[in-house]
């Protein structure tokens, strides 16, 4: 029988001694020895995260709007996983012109419109 990580799906290693851990799910602390990779878990949960907040926006290739979108979603994942408050900043595309196939005001930091970041 395979044992994996019931959150994530991670192959499942063991501790020789039992530590206190934190429940991903309720949160309460219990001492268990089974890890997982959760530096792994977290990071697909957070690259699934800003890929959903860039799907959100649509539009065409854009880099930086791509990026800000993925810095803005950062943030906030951060402050939830860790409890540390990143500061952020108002953040205005000044590259909407060297662009094609920019959208414009349905951009939320490009044309007239500015984002805090």
């Amino acid at each position: 029988m395979s044992v994996e990580c019931l959150i994530c799906g991670a192959p499942l290693r063991y501790l020789d001694n039992e530590i206190e851990m934190e429940c991903e799910l309720c949160h309460k602390k219990v001492n268990s020895n089974p890890l997982t990779n959760e530096p792994f878990a977290l990071s697909n949960e957070m690259t699934s995260r800003a890929l959903a907040a860039i799907a959100k926006v649509g539009g065409p290739r854009c880099c930086k709007r791509d990026s800000y979108l993925s810095i803005l979603t950062a943030i906030d994942f951060v402050k939830e996983h860790f409890g540390v408050e990143m500061e952020k900043a108002v953040v205005k595309c000044e590259y909407s012109a060297q662009n094609n196939q920019c959208i414009g005001r349905r951009c939320p930091f490009g044309r007239g419109t500015s984002q805090l970041f």
